[in-house]
C-alpha cells in the first residue's frame, strides 16, 4: 500500500515539475509514467530483498525442525525395541512445537503487509503449507 502511494506521489511530483518546465505533453506523460513505474520497481526490489530474507530464515526452521524428527527416527531404527507408540507421540509433540514455531516466526512478515498489496494472502498461504508440512 505505501508503495503504491510512494509511486502515485512521485508521479505527481514527476507530471508537476514537467509541466513547470514547459516540456511537452507527451513528455510530460512519459515522465510521469516513468516516475510511476521507477519508483514501484526499485520499492518492490528493495522489499522483496527483505522478505525473502525473512522467508529463507522460516525455511531453516522448518528444515532444520524436520533434520531433528528425521534423526529421532532414524536412532529409533538404528536401535529397535523402544515402544513405537511413544516415538509417534514424541515425534507428533515435536512436530507440533515446530508448527507452532513457524507459525509464531510468520507474524515478522505482518510490517510487509503496508507496503505490498498481497503480502497478506502470501502470508496466509505460508501459514497454511506451514501446518500441511
Amino acid at each position: 500500500m505505501f508503495a503504491l502511494l510512494i509511486s502515485v506521489v512521485v508521479f505527481i511530483a514527476a507530471v508537476v515539475a514537467c509541466i513547470n518546465s514547459d516540456v511537452s505533453l507527451g513528455g510530460t506523460i512519459a515522465g510521469g509514467v516513468a516516475g510511476l513505474i521507477l519508483s514501484s520497481v526499485l520499492i518492490g526490489y528493495v522489499v522483496r530483498k527483505r522478505v525473502t530474507k525473512v522467508q529463507n530464515e522460516l525455511q531453516e526452521i522448518l528444515v532444520n525442525g524436520q533434520k531433528q524428527v528425521n534423526r529421532k527416527i532414524q536412532l529409533f531404527q538404528t536401535r529397535p525395541g523402544g515402544n513405537i507408540k511413544q516415538l509417534q507421540r514424541q515425534i507428533e509433540a515435536d512436530q507440533k512445537v515446530l508448527i507452532t514455531e513457524a507459525l509464531e516466526f510468520t507474524k515478522r512478515l505482518e510490517t510487509f503487509k503496508k507496503w505490498t498489496l498481497l503480502m497478506g494472502r502470501q502470508i496466509a498461504t505460508m501459514r497454511c503449507s506451514s501446518t500441511i508440512s
